[in-house]
């Protein structure tokens, strides 16, 4: 982004407004810094370089605001319980991390230079999975320390919510689907019932992280919050790891993720035995934002990753349910 493509809202007055709100002095906009995590978690963004270092600027609209605020509160509560890699907005003296101007909201947050993912070579890479399972686990443990008042997402409901849309707007993607959904369900449903509710990242996966060197800094993206099963956020990793690269969900990441989670007991029998299948279920999801954003290329390649992972859910299992037994 340069100066003349610039968002309307980064105009220089209402900079030094928002920075003189949050005691930050002096602002420069550098809107040649690249940032992590998804663009759409907000209605424009921007790095700016104050007298107290480099921040992330983001604008939300009115709408956004109740759920921005949650998502604060949530981060402020886990840092007060010393979980790791968070990375909560800044808050201003009144303890607010929104600020109300120009009929939006605004936020700021530390910008954190992280090294550049390499993709696909990532997914081979055990000390990311070492470093997801103990996040994990501190999360699970940490989980019921923190009040959530959200409904839990209900992912079999969801899958049926959307079927039902396809079966009038996209009649021939429904016909291809429905076999897949119908096995899954069949499969997870009787599960899901013995699968405890956590608090969940919900949209845990290695392009909403920041990482060092050989290390995990931060995970960000936290707008997909709260109780889900036990399984949710490690069945989410492994199939964003896939879909990068199939052989993924066989490799280095994978196997070392998974046998460091069952050593720290923290996912329920139920929630093992159900990972595959939900692997699976959460496809549907990103199959949602694919039909959102008309991308038919992304739809085309999410059937076919939904095929390989439903016709290949017995072995995939058999396979992880074995590594958890190397302990």
């Amino acid at each position: 982004m340069n100066a003349h493509n610039q968002p309307s809202f980064m105009d220089i007055h209402t900079l030094k407004a928002l920075c003189a709100h949050m005691d930050l002095g002096s602002c420069t906009p550098l809107p040649e810094i690249c940032l992590a995590g998804s663009p759409e978690r907000s209605q424009s963004r921007m790095a700016v370089e104050t007298k107290k270092g480099i921040f992330v600027l983001e604008r939300f609209s009115l709408n956004q605001g109740p759920r921005k605020n949650r998502i604060a509160d949530l981060l402020f509560h886990l840092e007060a319980l010393s979980v790791p890699h968070i990375l909560p907005p800044l808050r201003d003296d009144r303890g607010r991390a929104l600020i109300k101007k120009n009929a939006a909201f605004f936020q700021f947050t530390p910008y954190i230079k992280g090294k550049e993912l390499p993709r696909p070579e990532y997914t081979r890479d055990g000390w990311r999975g070492e470093a997801f399972a103990d996040f994990i686990r501190i999360l699970l443990e940490k989980g019921p320390m923190i009040p959530v008042h959200a409904q839990a997402f209900n992912i079999l409901a969801y899958i049926r919510e959307l079927m039902q849309i396809l079966k009038i707007r996209e009649t021939r993607l429904h016909d291809r689907l429905h076999p897949l959904s119908e096995k899954i369900e069949t499969r997870l449903a009787p599960l899901l019932e013995a699968v405890p509710l956590t608090l969940s990242h919900g949209d845990l996966h290695p392009v909403n992280a920041i990482f060092g060197e050989k290390e995990l800094l931060y995970l960000i993206d936290w707008e997909f919050f709260g109780p889900k099963p036990d399984i949710h956020d490690t069945a989410n990793l492994l199939g964003c790891l896939g879909s990068e690269d199939p052989m993924a969900l066989q490799g280095p990441f994978v196997r070392d993720l998974l046998k460091k989670l069952r050593a720290s007991g923290h996912i329920s029998p139920a929630g093992w035995q159900a990972l595959a299948p939900m692997v699976a279920a959460i496809r549907f999801c990103w199959l949602s934002e694919w039909l959102r954003k008309q991308d038919a290329e992304m739809i085309d390649l999410e059937c076919d990753y939904l095929e390989l992972l439903v016709s290949h859910e017995d072995a995939l299992s058999g396979l992880w349910l074995s590594l958890q037994g190397e302990l």
